[in-house]
C-alpha cells in the first residue's frame, strides 16, 4: 500500500496526490512522481535536483507551488462536470464515527446503479459522487472471461451475481447525497434487510467502503475523497497533525482489513452475551 502527499489540483480542483522517489545519496537528481486523480493532470515538474544551486540573475517568475486554495473566479478548463467540484475543507459537520454507515448506504446505492468506477468527495453535510463516461458498467466483470465479454457485447446479462440489476453501461452520472438522504437509505436497508441471509459479503462494494470508513474512524483521521477504480482504491484523508495524504488499496487489502474487523466485532458480540 503506497502513500502520497496530497494537494488539490489545479486543473480541475479535485485532489492530486505526489511523492518524490528515494535514490541513493549519490544521485543529484530525484524523480517526482504526480497524478491527479480525477483528471490526470501531472505537474509540470520530472525530477528535483539535490544540493544548493544560486541563480546567476534574477528570476522574473514566482516559484511554483502546489494550490491549496483557488480564487473564486478561477474554473477548471476539465469537461468532467469538474467546475461542481470543491476543495473538501469544511467537512467537519460529518462525525467520523458515521463514516461507516454513510459509506455503506452509498455503496448499496451505487450497486444498484451498477456503478464500479467513481470519484467521491466529502464536502460539508453532503458527499457527492461523480463518474466519467462509459464507467457505469456491469458489475462483477472479468477482462479474461469469453462467455463474460460476448454477453457485454450482445447486452445479454440481466442479473448480478449480487443479486442486483445491471445495465448496460452510460454515460456520466452524478449523485449527492445529504446526511438526510443517508439516514432515510440506512433505515431503509435495515427494513429489508434479512437477517437469516447468513454472512455479509466482504467482496461487496458496500462492505470495502464502510471498510474504508471504519479504518479512518479508527484512526482518526478525517475523510476527504475517494477515487475508485477497477484495481486500485485511492483514499484520501487529512491526519490528526493536519497533512493530506493518498492512501492506495487494492481491493484484497481491503477485503483482508474487512476480515480482521469483522472478526472483531464478532468476537466483541460473543464476549457481551450473558453467561
Amino acid at each position: 500500500m503506497a502513500k502520497y502527499r496530497a494537494r488539490i489540483c489545479p486543473n480541475c480542483r479535485f485532489f492530486l496526490g505526489f511523492s518524490v522517489t528515494k535514490m541513493p545519496a549519490t544521485d543529484k537528481e530525484v524523480g517526482v512522481i504526480s497524478f491527479c486523480l480525477n483528471c490526470s493532470y501531472r505537474l509540470p515538474i520530472h525530477t528535483v535536483m539535490n544540493g544548493f544551486r544560486r541563480a546567476t540573475a534574477k528570476f522574473g517568475r514566482g516559484r511554483l507551488k502546489l494550490a491549496n486554495s483557488f480564487a473564486d473566479d478561477r474554473r477548471p478548463d476539465s469537461g468532467d462536470d469538474a467546475s461542481s467540484l470543491e476543495p473538501a475543507t469544511n467537512n467537519r459537520i460529518i462525525p467520523p464515527e458515521s463514516y461507516s454507515r454513510h459509506l455503506r448506504a452509498i455503496g448499496q446505492h451505487l450497486q444498484e446503479e451498477g456503478i464500479d468506477s467513481f470519484n467521491l468527495q466529502c464536502r460539508g453535510d453532503r458527499y457527492a459522487v461523480w463518474t466519467r463516461a462509459s464507467t457505469v458498467t456491469w458489475p462483477n466483470r472479468s477482462l479474461f472471461n469469453l462467455s463474460n465479454r460476448l454477453e457485454n457485447w450482445w447486452g445479454l446479462r440481466h442479473q448480478a451475481p449480487d443479486g442486483y440489476q445491471s445495465r448496460q453501461p452510460g454515460g456520466h452520472a452524478r449523485f449527492e447525497y445529504s446526511l438526510d438522504d443517508l439516514a432515510r437509505m440506512d433505515l431503509a436497508a435495515r427494513i429489508h434487510r434479512d437477517p437469516r441471509s447468513g454472512f455479509a459479503n466482504g467482496h461487496s462494494l458496500s462492505q470495502l467502503l464502510r471498510t474504508i470508513g471504519s479504518l479512518a474512524y479508527q484512526r482518526n483521521q478525517r475523510l476527504l475523497a475517494i477515487s475508485w477504480r477497477d484495481i486500485s482504491i485511492c483514499v484520501v484523508i487529512e491526519t490528526a497533525q493536519g497533512k493530506r495524504e493518498i492512501e492506495v488499496f487494492r481491493p484484497d487489502n481491503l477485503y483482508d482489513i474487512w476480515v480482521r474487523m469483522y472478526l472483531r466485532r464478532e468476537n466483541r458480540a460473543l464476549s457481551d452475551v450473558p453467561q
